[in-house]
């Protein structure tokens, strides 16, 4: 009988102490493991099922209040403890781990409108409230005894909206009727910022940046101030009120608004014309917003009663929470330790979420921390096939929020097949594609010295500057009667050189206090976007009297024959300019090609007459648009005067230069000043504005 015996050296299999892991003989090569891809799909799938298995995100709910909680501040130094404030004035200080109130302090009367914990120290509460009054609290360690009497107070002329402290300084800022910087122990500010807004109703610093501020204000405006300064920086206006914002504390430059219109945007502060990211899922206005301490995500409140939070990279919410009694959230707050969410709404309720809604709370063991790791890789394995990502996204919300979603997503299909639409049945450009993202800024203002203050115009004079065309760029200066400066650097409206005739100025300044505007307008700050200080101060000098100001190759033209046949080429150019001055509210199109100032121009050559019968454009027999849509809005005797003030200019240019005028002055004397209010100039004269 033969007997086999098997040997083996126990080192391979055996493990040295019990503490090590088992010695598992086993090939990784994929070719020997061929099911190993479908086994780990499997695992993938039963751990995401699992995730919305064991997925219960809230804790605990802090009782105590008596009205609505419409703030919230975490100690910066303490991760147990939270502050809250209420409408009717009240502040409760709470201890996390034990959920009971430390202590309570009758603070204000009205809502108390801002919290904010010194964060070098954390030893002082400062609070603002309806009361017009600033608060400074004592923060003992440990919290208890009675706190209800303040350590400084300021009363304030209007009422303050919110209140933040400064990262590194002993400072704070309050926002109402404008933004004011303070100190403690002063009870006066130090520096006041204000941009002509109405109301500035909420505001915070910035983490890292610490010297800047960003608001948000009534005029539906998000503002940047740097307090080191004397006025704001900058401003971007949106479509709807934004009702809240907050700094990424892991990027200087990011924050994230919460607005009216549903949604949220995160700008970045290099450029504030379109924000790099939109946030939809929220079915009613957000009025809350804060980041967690990894800067990654953000959680939300909404008038919709629920809470979301949003990776700071994608535009749609990973969580949403909501219960039964939770009524409208204006508050959130994230903890300091990135574990747990805190809101408060309108039922009097201090809530306690978790921050990743199936994670277990305690201490975990090894084994559970390896199964939990391997799952995580798994999902992220496979987080791009359809049937985990469906369980992944797939979330039980109420019957109110489902239908609104379901009618905005109507809405927005509706929309966007109109544009397409639109686009296909019209001509190639006119109806451009616009991206989400830029449908909701309106525009941006760069300095305070830009904005017009209340009382100045800036109104052009009556004959408008107009910007060199680009065959005028190339065209050496100093050539003629018409030539130019150069070119301002910052695209700012040019002036032409040359003078005009004792009697032709005497007309343009009676025309000029006819139609009611300024000879020379007043310096100030021009309220037109996008130009410098420099430019704006160019704009509101003094101009020399009116010349020849057209670019026109056509006039250009007229002027060279009258100045070849011996006449005035100032005055000629005078006439054209007057008269097109009446209807320069706007610049003329490329196309618009009619000879309303052939009267101004010499009788050409009876040669060149021949050459040019068959192209001849059709005279136009009647003032062209845009002086009817001027002479519209004037009134019979401004009108009148305007009339008056052209008829003088053609007799100067008669007197001047003889010929060329006669026919259009005749055309304008058969014209009474009623016939131009209202209606079309229907004269047998071609004189008019190009």
């Amino acid at each position: 009988m033969k007997v086999k015996v098997l040997c083996r050296n126990p080192d391979d299999y055996l493990r040295e102490t019990k503490h090590d892991i088992h010695k598992v003989p086993r090939n990784y090569s994929a070719d020997q493991h061929p099911f190993q891809e479908a086994r780990e799909y499997v695992r993938a799938l039963n751990a995401t099922k699992l995730e919305r298995v064991f997925a219960k995100p809230f804790v605990a709910s802090l009782d105590g209040h008596r009205d609505g909680v419409h703030r919230l501040a975490k100690h910066p130094l303490r991760l147990s403890t939270v502050i809250s404030g209420s409408y009717d004035g009240e502040i409760r200080i709470w201890d996390l781990p034990s959920r009971k109130c430390l202590t309570t302090i009758p603070a204000h009367t009205g809502f108390v409108r801002g919290l904010c914990v010194d964060p070098e120290s954390g030893t002082s509460l400062i609070s603002v409230g309806d009361d017009c009054q600033i608060k400074q609290w004592r923060l003992p360690d440990p919290i208890g005894g009675n706190l209800d009497e303040p350590i400084h107070s300021i009363a304030l002329k209007s009422q303050p909206h919110d209140v933040t402290h400064h990262w590194k300084k002993s400072q704070f800022a309050t926002c109402g009727e404008g933004v004011d910087i303070w100190e403690h122990q002063r009870n006066s500010p130090i520096r006041t910022f204000d941009w002509g807004v109405d109301t500035v109703h909420t505001i915070r610093y910035n983490p890292i940046e610490p010297d800047i501020l960003l608001a948000a204000a009534s005029d539906r405006s998000l503002i940047l101030y740097d307090s080191r300064g004397q006025s704001p920086l900058r401003k971007v206006t949106l479509k709807l009120r934004s009702n809240a914002v907050a700094w990424n504390p892991m990027e200087a430059y990011s924050f994230t608004v919460a607005n009216e219109d549903y949604n949220l945007y995160t700008f970045d502060m290099r450029n504030l014309i379109s924000p790099r990211n939109v946030h939809m899922d929220h079915t009613e206005a957000v009025m809350a917003v804060d980041y967690s301490p990894t800067g990654r995500e953000f959680v939300t409140g909404s008038y919709d009663k629920s809470i979301r939070i949003f990776p700071c990279d994608r535009g749609h919410s990973r969580e949403v929470y909501h219960t039964k009694r939770m009524q409208r959230v204006m508050t959130v707050m994230w903890s300091m330790d990135d574990k747990f969410v805190l809101s408060g709404s309108d039922e009097m309720n201090v809530r306690v979420w978790k921050g990743h809604a199936s994670e277990k709370l305690g201490t975990l063991r090894p084994r559970e921390e390896r199964a939990m790791r391997y799952a995580e890789k798994l999902k992220e394995k496979f987080n791009e096939h359809p049937e985990v990502k469906r369980i992944v996204r797939h979330r039980h919300v109420p019957k109110h929020i489902y239908n609104a979603k379901k009618e905005h997503r109507t809405i927005r299909e509706s929309q966007k097949r109109k544009e397409a639409n639109r686009r296909a049945h019209s001509a190639p450009g006119t109806v451009p594609f616009v991206a989400e993202r830029d449908k909701h800024v309106i525009g941006e203002d760069q300095d305070e010295d830009t904005v017009a203050p209340v009382g100045e115009c800036c109104v052009p004079p009556l004959s408008p500057p107009v910007t060199e065309s680009g065959a005028a760029r190339r065209r050496p200066a100093g050539r003629g009667s018409h030539a130019r400066r150069r070119p301002l650097n910052d695209g700012a409206v040019k002036r032409t050189d040359g003078r005009l005739d004792e009697g032709t100025a005497v007309a343009l300044k009676s025309t000029a206090a006819a139609t009611g505007w300024p000879a020379a307008p007043p310096a100030g700050r021009l309220a037109t976007s996008g130009r410098t200080s420099a430019s704006a101060a160019a704009l509101c000098t003094p101009p020399p009297p009116p010349a020849f100001r057209s670019t026109r190759p056509d006039d250009r033209r007229r002027v060279d024959l009258v100045t070849r046949q011996g006449r005035s080429s100032v005055a000629a150019a005078a006439a054209i300019d007057s008269c097109r001055s009446v209807g320069a509210a706007r610049p003329l199109s490329t196309d618009h090609r009619h000879s309303c100032s052939s009267s101004a121009a010499a009788t050409p050559p009876l040669s060149l007459r021949r050459r040019r019968r068959r192209r001849r454009r059709p005279v136009c027999r009647h003032i062209c648009r845009h002086c009817l849509a001027l002479a519209r809005s004037l009134t019979a005797a401004a009108a009148a005067a305007v009339l008056a003030g052209v008829r003088s200019v053609v007799a100067a240019a008669n007197r001047t230069g003889g010929g060329p005028m006669k026919r259009g002055a005749r055309a304008i004397g058969r014209v009474p000043s009623s016939r131009i209010v209202g209606r079309q100039w229907r004269g047998s004269g071609e004189i008019g504005c190009d």
